[in-house]
């Protein structure tokens, strides 16, 4: 008996995988049936949104029974075949197969596809004479021989002959030709024909055809007439030596144009004319137009001061210059650029400073700081504290210091808490997160790579698996990377799951505004980028007790946060924070300065300058200007803003972001619908200009208190 032959690996592999199947899945075993029919009902309550099978199949029987039934009525409907009588035109006739949306043949189509064609009478066919047409049948299945038959039947009468009727055609020239013409010469007794030869050209077509013919011109034609006209000119043999005399003319109008522009403007700016600059003019600004603002002056010559032998000196030390927050690295930079003097005595080299220098530093030290920071405003601390928090122990805080301490009563608070970001281990480059780890440790405060888009998707997935993600980017200027993940992942996270998942344990945190020093790329202020998107809140501190308080409102919010922290505030802004655990709520403006004549609306540090304008205009004008804090600029407070506006009767709106689209075009249109008729004057911007933020010319583009202040004056005076 031959053996049994053995099966191929293919089969074998099969019948493996077989056995896997049932032992896991598969019908045969019973255990895996269950699971499979739990998976697939899971899956149809997730797709039909927790719907009973039952009523599932019930609904999707009904939604098939109504399309049959729709698709019956349809195949009854459906025309068959359009017919058209012989002394009709076509084209004046709608395709009813496209009216039904059926008609395939697109522009092939004899009849019309213009839709306005049906509200039309239909046109006569102009090479048709309609006493060949039988109304009582049509020729759309005749063969040759019925063809024959009928030419026959009708040239019987002997009255049609193949010369066209001059009637006719004076008729369609003049475009009377229609359903009631008559032929002058019998009417329909006329013999001759009633209709165009096909190919036949009408005088109106002949001459705008022949019209386009005379347009018309070879290449060929148009080589030689260009050449006839360059032959016909006295042209100069252009040479290397005629090219350089050319090109040195040039020059020459375009330098003498030169000058003649710059004087102009000097001229404008002595009389007082030039009283504006554009953005563009503050890159090409060139202080020579007011170097010689004053010619009738006389020249001052300076007199160089000879050093005095008897003339006492002393020696300074380093310290004298220091201050609270001063780093070391600035204090080693002025030790080594401290001035030696060489010693006329003894030859040696040692630090020395005149007595009337030394008296003049002293003047000065006290602003050191302010001028290290290069603030284009003065920090006022708030003259009021939120409500219920004035009678709590306060403590003296910088910016850096408050956001700091919100964060530690957060992650002290919620043991979900978790901060991560580019060198928050060890602080930051602002030191806001010190200390932070070490009391919580590595895996609640930690580094992350430096890609701004992942640490904005990490913090979304944070967030949504349910704990409190507070998230830093380093920069606002590099928040951009991120923002496909804030916009469209985070904003829509909640509405997307029809409220199932959100991601509203996330604040991001990230620096904003000028700095003094920080050009287009350390100074941006992007809070309007991601105002147009609903979903996300923004806020901005004025100050370290806003900061805290709005941050935790932020950490705790159920919606997605960013939180902009005035950089130029870090250090230079410190006042008295109540200690402990407090909130500041989010949407709510405050009033920081009131007044009756006009109302000044700003956030972030142009708060400060918007009060140093108003205390100007109080000096100077004698106007009363009220200042509103927006604080949280989505969602704004709306109602506050128009309550003051509706006393005052004037606005201003003040950022330092560019003023196209920035988000006071947003406040003054809101403001202008709900407060026309109490509206004095027109609404006024004061912002950025439209250009990329300057270095060198900083002064020139941010909002300052001049800039406010020449606003105010115009509002009030309008």
């Amino acid at each position: 008996m031959p053996p049994k032959q053995q099966p191929s690996k293919k089969a074998e592999a099969k019948r493996k995988e077989k056995v896997i199947e049932d032992k896991t899945f598969g019908m045969k075993n019973k255990k895996g049936n269950k699971n499979q029919k739990f998976v697939a009902q899971i899956e149809n309550q997730v797709r039909n949104n927790n719907t009973r099978m039952d009523i599932v199949r019930q609904q999707e029987a009904a939604k098939k029974k109504e399309k049959d039934e729709l698709l019956d009525i349809t195949s009854l409907l459906k025309p068959v075949e359009q017919k058209v009588a012989k002394d009709v035109d076509p084209k004046s006739l709608l395709c009813v197969f496209f009216k039904q949306g059926l008609c395939g043949k697109g522009a092939k189509c004899k009849f019309s596809h213009d839709l306005a064609v049906a509200q039309k009478t239909a046109k006569r066919n102009l090479y048709a004479d309609s006493r060949e047409v039988d109304k009582d049948e049509t020729n759309e299945n005749w063969d040759q021989d019925k063809l024959a038959e009928v030419v026959n039947k009708k040239n019987k009468g002997g009255h049609m002959i193949d010369i066209v009727c001059k009637y006719f055609l004076e008729a369609v020239e003049n475009n009377k030709y229609g359903w009631f013409w008559e032929c002058p010469n019998g009417g329909d007794k006329c013999q001759y024909r009633h209709c165009l030869p096909e190919g036949y050209v009408l005088k109106k077509e002949r001459k705008a055809m022949e019209q386009q013919k005379e347009d018309e011109i070879s290449i060929e034609e148009l080589v030689e007439k260009e050449r006839a006209a360059l032959n016909s000119k006295d042209l100069t043999k252009l040479t290397l030596q005629s090219f350089i005399a050319w090109k040195k003319k040039k020059l020459r109008e375009k330098r003498e144009k030169e000058e003649a522009e710059l004087k102009a403007k000097r001229e404008k700016i002595k009389s007082g004319k030039h009283n504006g600059m554009s953005g563009r003019d503050l890159f090409l600004f060139d202080a020579n137009l007011i170097n010689n603002d004053d010619d009738e002056a006389g020249d001052i010559e300076m007199e160089i001061e000879e050093a005095d032998e008897n003339e006492k000196v002393f020696e300074i030390d380093a310290n004298f210059f220091k201050f609270d927050g001063m780093d070391d690295e600035l204090t080693n930079e002025m030790n080594n650029s401290s001035t030696a003097v060489q010693s006329t005595a003894g030859g040696e080299m040692k630090r020395e400073m005149s007595s009337r220098a030394v008296s003049l530093l002293s003047k000065c030290g006290t602003k050191l700081q302010q001028i290290r920071g290069k603030a284009h405003f003065t920090f006022q601390p708030s003259a009021a504290l939120p409500a219920g928090l004035e009678n709590v122990e306060k403590t003296k805080m910088n910016l850096m210091q408050s956001v700091n301490e919100a964060m530690r009563i957060a992650m002290e608070t919620d043991d979900s808490a978790v901060l991560f970001g580019e060198d928050v281990a060890f602080g930051g480059v602002f030191r806001c997160s010190l200390d932070l780890q070490q009391k919580f440790g590595k895996d609640r405060v930690f580094n992350t790579p430096l890609c701004e888009q992942g640490i904005a998707g990490f913090g979304i997935g944070v967030a949504a698996a349910g704990a409190t993600a507070i998230a830093e980017i380093q920069f606002g200027d590099y928040i951009f990377p991120a923002y496909d993940q804030l916009v469209n992942e985070a904003a829509k996270f909640r509405y997307r799951s029809g409220n199932q998942f959100d991601c509203g344990k996330l604040t991001v945190r990230t620096t904003w505004g000028a700095v003094g020093h920080g050009a287009l790329y350390h100074s941006q202020s992007p809070e309007a980028h991601f105002t147009h998107t609903p979903g996300l809140k923004l806020v901005v501190p004025r100050g370290p007790i806003q900061a805290k308080g709005l941050l935790l409102s932020c950490i705790r919010d159920p919606n997605p946060c960013i939180f902009f922290e005035p950089k130029i505030l870090y250090r230079l802004a410190a006042e008295d924070v109540p200690v402990g655990d407090y909130t500041i709520p989010l949407g709510q403006a405050e009033t920081v300065r009131s007044g009756k004549d006009l109302t000044i609306v700003a956030w972030g540090t142009q708060v400060h300058v918007a009060l140093e304008a108003a205390q100007l205009a109080k000096e100077k004008l004698n106007a009363d200007v009220e200042v509103i804090d927006l604080q949280t600029i989505q969602p704004w407070d709306e109602d506050h803003v128009v309550e003051s506006v509706e006393k005052t009767g004037r606005l201003i709106v003040t950022h330092e972001a560019p003023i196209s689209s920035g988000f006071g075009a947003e406040i003054a249109s809101t403001v202008q619908k709900r407060c026309f008729l109490n509206l004095e004057s027109p609404i006024e911007r004061v912002a950025g200009f439209d250009t990329p933020f300057p270095h060198v010319h900083e002064p020139f583009y941010i909002p300052t208190v001049h800039r406010v202040f020449d606003a105010i004056k115009k509002s009030v005076n309008y």
